[in-house]
């Protein structure tokens, strides 16, 4: 890894990634290094990403082992907590819907993990384990903020319902994160409001903003603030916090 990175050139690792006769533990583990290639300054990141590896990294979430989806989800998270450009890329290798699919129904630890890469791509958030639910929802909160076009084909991969089971029933950390991706999810796009609301948010972000952790708190109010004017149960509660402080 250390002469990986004095080199700065990682094409062999994209090489392996997609080398036909290469088995699926070693492409996990390829996968495995580029995200923590990745992850270790903006040069790296970018280097990496200039060698390809987003397609093939983005096929093993679609066919690979269950450690290979694990860990390239990692490695799409790690890439996705970064520039604009780079996650529109990863957002144009078509990273989005197996990330959700993912959140939707892979093992604990791959929903931890897109989740993670949908705050660096939620049990995930529907089902998995625990982290993997909070790496989900996190990675989704990434690429909505401030970017419509990710916001709507997260929307349309099916990701909302997810993130309000994650709020109910994930860890502190998943639902602290699913709490932000439901409140980006909701800003200034009423068809998204609209929706929140009909799979049934309200309930557990308030019960959030009752008893989670602070970070949690803090999101299910941003969360409620994006729904209070169009639900009484969301303002009711945004009200009794202000009186409460």
């Amino acid at each position: 890894m250390d002469q990986l990175q004095r080199d700065g050139d990682f094409h062999g690792l994209v090489w392996a990634l997609e080398d036909a006769s290469a088995d699926g533990a070693t492409k996990a583990n390829v996968a495995w290094a580029l995200g923590n290639l990745a992850a270790v300054n903006a040069a790296n990141k970018a280097a990496v990403v200039a060698a390809g590896p987003l397609p093939p990294l983005v096929e093993r979430l679609r066919r690979g082992s269950d450690e290979g989806k694990v860990k390239a989800a990692g490695a799409l998270g790690n890439f996705v907590d970064g520039k604009a450009a780079i996650v529109a890329a990863v957002v144009a290798a078509g990273a989005i819907p197996p990330l959700v699919e993912l959140l939707r129904g892979g093992s604990n630890m791959s929903r931890a993990k897109a989740a993670g890469a949908i705050l660096h791509l939620v049990e995930l958030l529907s089902g998995g384990s625990d982290v993997g639910g909070a790496c989900a929802a996190g990675a989704l909160a990434n690429l909505m903020h401030r970017n419509d076009a990710n916001m709507v084909a997260i929307a349309a991969a099916g990701a909302t319902r997810s993130l309000v089971e994650m709020v109910r029933s994930g860890s502190d950390e998943g639902k602290k994160n699913a709490a932000l991706a439901l409140a980006i999810l909701a800003f200034g796009n009423a068809a998204n409001k609209v929706a929140v609301v009909a799979t049934g948010a309200i309930s557990p972000l308030v019960e959030l903003l009752r008893d989670g952790s602070d970070e949690g708190k803090k999101n299910a109010a941003l969360a409620l603030s994006q729904l209070a004017h169009m639900n009484n149960d969301a303002a009711g509660a945004l009200r009794n916090l202000a009186v409460q402080q």
